[in-house]
């Protein structure tokens, strides 16, 4: 009885083996089959896999500066950077009064002293913002504009050009197209 048992667990897991394997050569030529089936989308031409599909790139940064509006955008930074230093300018000038009207109230020196490193890292933080601000509305119209060239154009894949490492006649530059795009 116990060789009967023995020989039956062996044939249960000999079977589950059996499947297994089946089932790992069923996948492995199901994959086979579809990948050849799906060849329509690369082809091989001297030895190198070529794309069908079209892909571009576009020089984001060159765009950004090229871009009317960077420079609107940051002639008002200027104009609010100005404005801050101005406004820094005063309580300087209110604490140099300070000291030379009464050296004897340390604690009104004091405070204006820290209203002032308050207020320059208020400034700080809000030109930063201000920035980041400007910044990110430009880029959103730039890659409104990139976008809207590649439904246009039927394009695949865009990258920017800094996440391009090496290319070997990759895809079109689109770099001019989306600065008359946004012009």
């Amino acid at each position: 009885m116990a060789f009967y048992y023995r020989t039956g667990f062996l044939r249960e897991v000999l079977g589950a083996v059996f499947r297994i394997v089946f089932l790992f050569l069923s996948l492995t030529v199901c994959s086979i089959i579809y990948a050849q089936e799906n060849q329509e989308f690369s082809h091989r031409v001297g030895g190198r896999i070529i794309s069908t599909e079209l892909i571009a790139w576009v020089d984001t940064e060159k765009v950004f500066e090229q871009y009317p509006g960077t420079k609107l955008a940051r002639r008002e930074l200027s104009k609010y950077i100005k404005q801050a230093r101005d406004k820094l300018e005063g309580k300087r000038k209110r604490i140099k009064e300070l000291e030379e009207e009464n050296c004897s109230d340390t604690k009104g020196i004091f405070n204006a002293y820290f209203e002032y490193e308050k207020l320059q890292q208020e400034t700080r933080e809000s030109i930063l913002w201000q920035e980041k601000k400007m910044r990110k509305e430009i880029m959103g119209r730039i890659y409104d504009a990139i976008e809207r060239i590649g439904q246009q154009k039927g394009y695949t894949i865009i990258l920017d050009r800094s996440m391009v490492l090496y290319s070997q006649g990759l895809g079109e530059d689109l770099t001019d197209e989306v600065l008359k795009e946004l012009k």
